[in-house]
């Protein structure tokens, strides 16, 4: 008597899974107002530098390390940064193309608050507050920020503020207006008037005062321009490096 071919085994039931929880939506304007509001002037200070920090890539503050305003210049030269305080618009701060620190003042708030920014737009901007981002539109800008911001920056070559006609720095200064395509005579180390040329056409190219010397707003362009440093910039997200 012929038997019955077995049965294939049924295959297990399928469990299934649950779908990705969506990521949650970064604080809106009026949460980041309720964050800054809730924080006092020097933990706000301390959390936007290190922010700032954190996008540079080097090591935050100690617990003991003062961050208040008054101490970004110190903090930022035990670093290796320079630290510069501009009295800025939008245009501006998207021009030098960094993460910077804001002084705001939101209505709900006693005082300055610091916050940094890692993202700006014509329309907007990404602010951190504490272990948080929060996207704020311009109105939240034309209320909350006058215009002062705190830059970090760092002089790569080395050029520093040239107080002199003839030095290395003149010649690494030389170098980089080379690179940056504005500078073509000899790289003599000497602060010459084909140099200073130079460095006014650079100057009036990207629409900052032109005085012919190599002031910071200057070297942070030129840096950007010449390109080839390695540096966190307001890119899209905050915290790009070009």
């Amino acid at each position: 008597m012929a038997t019955a071919p077995p049965t294939a085994p049924s295959p297990p039931p399928q469990i299934a899974s649950a779908p990705p929880s969506a990521a949650p939506e970064p604080p809106g304007p009026a949460e980041v107002e309720q964050r800054l509001a809730a924080l006092d002037a020097r933990a706000s200070a301390r959390e936007a530098l290190n922010a700032v920090f954190a996008a540079w890539g080097v090591r935050l503050l100690a617990p003991r390390e003062p961050a208040d305003a008054r101490a970004f210049t110190g903090a930022a030269v035990r670093r290796g940064l320079e630290h510069l305080l501009v009295s800025a618009n939008g245009t501006l701060l998207r021009a030098l193309d960094l993460p910077a620190i804001l002084e705001l003042n939101p209505p709900d708030a006693a005082g300055l608050r610091y916050a940094a920014v890692v993202n700006l737009s014509t329309t907007g901007a990404t602010l951190v507050i504490g272990d948080a981002t929060g996207a704020v539109d311009r109105a939240f800008l034309d209320r909350a920020w006058f215009g002062r911001a705190h830059v970090f920056w760092r002089d790569f070559d080395g050029i520093g503020a040239l107080t002199g006609a003839s030095s290395g720095g003149v010649r690494r200064l030389q170098t980089l207006l080379r690179r940056a395509g504005i500078y073509h005579g000899p790289e003599t180390g000497v602060f010459d008037e084909a140099t200073r040329v130079a460095v006014l056409e650079f100057q009036r190219a990207r629409f900052l005062v032109a005085d012919g010397l190599p002031g910071p707003l200057t070297r942070i362009l030129l840096y950007d321009v010449a390109g080839g440093y390695t540096r966190p910039t307001l890119g899209a997200g905050g915290g790009g490096t070009s």
